[in-house]
């Protein structure tokens, strides 16, 4: 549900049905994986670094953009 790209050009990716520190930590997935689970995650805008995105659920393709 939100996506941040930080300034060392990493996308972090954050679900609203998982705590944000799931099982330990944060896992270090292939944007694949996360495409496989979510194919509407294809249509992210653009980010520049240090900026983030979110939307209100996972049906909906409008995403807002935030400095971050």
């Amino acid at each position: 549900m939100s996506v941040f790209l930080d300034r060392d050009g990493d996308w972090q990716a954050f679900s609203a049905t998982e705590p944000r520190w799931w099982k330990g930590g944060p896992k270090l997935v292939h944007a694949a994986h996360l495409l496989g689970g979510d194919p509407s995650l294809a249509e992210l805008p653009a980010l520049p670094l240090g900026h983030w995105t979110t939307r209100t659920d996972a049906s909906s393709t409008q995403w807002q953009v935030f400095r971050g």
